[in-house]
Parts: C-alpha cells; sequence; structure tokens
C-alpha cells in the first residue's frame, strides 16, 4: 500500500506541473472590436485575469494568448463576461488584520479587464478583484464614467483595538438611485443595510434600473452530481491493555468489501475546481485475535468479532490537475459512524485447565469518528478510481484498556 501511495503521489507531482487545460465556449473582441467564437480556457481566477488563452476549435494545437494588450473583452458563454476599462482602484485594505491606523483614500491607476455582473439602463456594475480587496464599480449610462463604490475600514487612532467603517457606497448608490428617480421605500432599506457584498449591492442596482437589468452572471453556478461505488478496505485493530485485555500492540487484520454512494456538490460546475461530497457507505470487519499470552503464566485470550458499520463522510475535494476527460483530485473530510456488533465474547483460557467467557467485554463504542484523506482520478467525468487512508480512531471509551482501528481503501465509483 506504501508503494502505491507513494506512486500516486509522484503521479501528482509530475501532472500538477504540467499544463493544464479547461477549454469552454466563448468569445473574445479584439481591439477592432471584431468578435472571435471559440473556446477559453476557463480558470476558476481568485483575482480578475489579465490574459487569457483562445482556441478557435478544440483540434488547434497552438492556443493563442490574449491579454489587456490585444483585447477589448471576452466571455465564457453562460458563466462570466470581461471587458478592459483603464480604472483606478482604492489600495486601502479591508482585510481588518492588514488594515491601517488611519483611513486610507490612495488610489491607482490600473489597466485590467472588469467581470461584468449587470448591465442596465440606468447603471451598469462591475467587479475587480486583485491581491488587496474586492471592489465593485458603477457606471452610470448619463455619464459613462466608471467609478469605484468606496467602502473603508481602518483603526481609530484614539483607539487601535476598534476600528471605524465608512459605507460610503451607501450615499454612492442613493446619488444614483436620486437621479433616476428610482427612490422608493424597499430601496431605501437596502441601501441603508446594505454590506459591501455582490449580492447586496446587485440587488440594489437591479431596483436601480427597473426591468430592464441585463444578469451577465449566470442564475446558479452551483451544481450537483451522484455516484456511487464499492472498494475493498484492508482494516487494522489494535489492542493495549495489558493483564486487562490484551498486551500492548495486539492487531487483528482483515479486507473489508465497502459499498458507497453519495452526491458532490460544485461551488463552480463551469470549473469543477473545488466540490463538497457527501458519502454514505456500509462496511462489515471481521477480526480475529487468537489465543494470546496475557500475563505469562500459560493464560491466554481471544476475540471473534464482527463489526458492522454505517459511515456519514462530509469531504472536500480539490481538483489539482482539471481537464475536460482526465481529473486528479486529493480529498480530506472526516466520517461519522455508526457501528453495531456481533454477540462477541471475550475468551480466556487458564493454561489449558479451565476456560472462561464475558459476553460483550471489552464494551465497544457505537459511535465515533475517522479523519479521512483520499486522493484519485476522474476519467470523462464518468470513472473514478481511488486510493484513502482512515487514520486511526479508539472505539473504546476505557483508561485500562485501548482498542483503536485504521484502514486503508482502494475503490472505484461510477458517476451519474
Amino acid at each position: 500500500m506504501k508503494y502505491l501511495y507513494l506512486f500516486v503521489s509522484l503521479l501528482f507531482i509530475s501532472l500538477s506541473s504540467s499544463a493544464q487545460s479547461n477549454y469552454k465556449p466563448g468569445y473574445v473582441v479584439d481591439l477592432k472590436n471584431d468578435t472571435l467564437n471559440g473556446f477559453i480556457d476557463y480558470k476558476e481566477w481568485e483575482n480578475n485575469p489579465k490574459s487569457f488563452t483562445f482556441k478557435s476549435n478544440l483540434n488547434q494545437s497552438q492556443p493563442q494568448k490574449f491579454s489587456i494588450d490585444n483585447a477589448n473583452a471576452f466571455a465564457i458563454t453562460g458563466a462570466e463576461y470581461f471587458k478592459k476599462f483603464i480604472f483606478t482602484k482604492s489600495t486601502g485594505k479591508t482585510n481588518l488584520n492588514r488594515i491601517s491606523v488611519h483611513i486610507d483614500t490612495n488610489r491607482v491607476l490600473d489597466t485590467s479587464f472588469l467581470r461584468i455582473i449587470i448591465k442596465g439602463k440606468n447603471v451598469s456594475l462591475y467587479g475587480f478583484t486583485d491581491a488587496i480587496k474586492t471592489r465593485f464599480y458603477v457606471m452610470s449610462h448619463k455619464d459613462q464614467q466608471l467609478k469605484e463604490l468606496d467602502y473603508y475600514i481602518y483603526y481609530r487612532q484614539d483607539d487601535n483595538n476598534a476600528y471605524q467603517t465608512l459605507y460610503t457606497f451607501r450615499e454612492q448608490l442613493q446619488d444614483l438611485a436620486v437621479s433616476y428617480n428610482e427612490n422608493n421605500p424597499k430601496l431605501t432599506r437596502k441601501m441603508n443595510y446594505a454590506n459591501y457584498k455582490e449580492r447586496d449591492i446587485k440587488d440594489i442596482v437591479e431596483l436601480i434600473n427597473g426591468q430592464s437589468s441585463q444578469n451577465f452572471e449566470p442564475d446558479n453556478v452551483f451544481g450537483f452530481r451522484a455516484f456511487a461505488g464499492a472498494a475493498a478496505r484492508f482494516d487494522k485493530l489494535t489492542t493495549g491493555g495489558g493483564n486487562v485485555f490484551f498486551p500492548d500492540g495486539t492487531s487483528a487484520n482483515t479486507v473489508t468489501p465497502v459499498i458507497s454512494g453519495g452526491v458532490d456538490y460544485f461551488l463552480n460546475k463551469h470549473t469543477q475546481r473545488l466540490i463538497f461530497r457527501t458519502e454514505v457507505a456500509f462496511s462489515m470487519a471481521h477480526y480475529v485475535i487468537p489465543p494470546t499470552d496475557i500475563n505469562g503464566g500459560g493464560t491466554s485470550a481471544s476475540l471473534d468479532l464482527k463489526m458492522f458499520t454505517a459511515a456519514l463522510t462530509p469531504q472536500l475535494i480539490y481538483n489539482i490537475y482539471s481537464t475536460d476527460n482526465f481529473k486528479i483530485y486529493i480529498n480530506g473530510g472526516f466520517s461519522l459512524n455508526y457501528a453495531s456488533y456481533n454477540k462477541y465474547y471475550y475468551v480466556i483460557n487458564f493454561n489449558n485447565i479451565s476456560t472462561q467467557k464475558e459476553a460483550g467485554y471489552p464494551p465497544f463504542l457505537k459511535y465515533y469518528s475517522v479523519l479521512h484523506a483520499k486522493m484519485g482520478f476522474v476519467i470523462n467525468n464518468k470513472i473514478e478510481m481511488y486510493v484513502s487512508r482512515g487514520f486511526s480512531a479508539p472505539i473504546t471509551s476505557s483508561a485500562a484498556y485501548s482498542a483503536d482501528i485504521l484502514f486503508y481503501q482502494a475503490g472505484i465509483n461510477y458517476l451519474f
């Protein structure tokens, strides 16, 4: 098993260092304002991109690179839309761990692709994120001037433990609403309590535009899929407790079949980079500890235990390598387990003279949790193969003796 983990780890490293692509239908508007239809390598950009690659068709061997130097706009159809602007951006930080002691109103000039959120008859809304923070911009169709919606957080000079927040953007939105005679109680209420969040600002801009807003965000980037599969699990039970149970390190191994199924939730169905998985699995392990010396005087003990387990495992999947037809991922999570046991006995043999059976000893836990780590790959978005490890977890609560389980697992899932 350790060699399998080593092989997969090396495979991950080599593939992670190679180029990845995720070409989706889209278009580019060049400097002549001509539209080029084709496919764009869609990344889950944390910051607004300043460059991207484009193919006129998927069979094109060498993609074309576009940037703010040779493109005015681009879009991934049904997902995200970007337009190039030359604009000023504030430099004041909003992360509470990095804010300054006084208000920072400095601005610098930048050129980048802004993400189009809304285009309306009155006001358009754009988003821009860089290493400093996320900013929102509005453009009134009366003056066609791009303006940042201002939001400041800073520590007060008289008390460095307290910070001040200026919701300047609320006043800016209020002025826009008044200029278009779109002031009403619902709009006023939203502006009075709006946070500097996309959802809040988007709602306000839509109200200012009335019924004419064109939403450039997909209605729902979330997605899901179901899966079912089977696996083989190597289980190990390790016990301890000396004369009370078994000598420390006494163990039993078994190979267990596992059946499982569940649902994957995509935070962005277009990129499928980060996935939240909920999985339910069922297994039966049979542990046998043969007669084992427990006191050195000829007394031995044995145990024959069957363990039936149902596990609910929430987990996060991150695709470290992703193309349309092949993905490699790492996975972490924990399982909440419910276990039931056969009618087992702790059997003590006194020097082959007499035998004592103690039913249900020791009492094992019905509920316990296990940390998981997994790595695997997906072929054609249908077949998933993986190896995983469940780290050592106690299934007893006594201070006098111990019983811990761990496992290694290899399996295959079919994705619906």
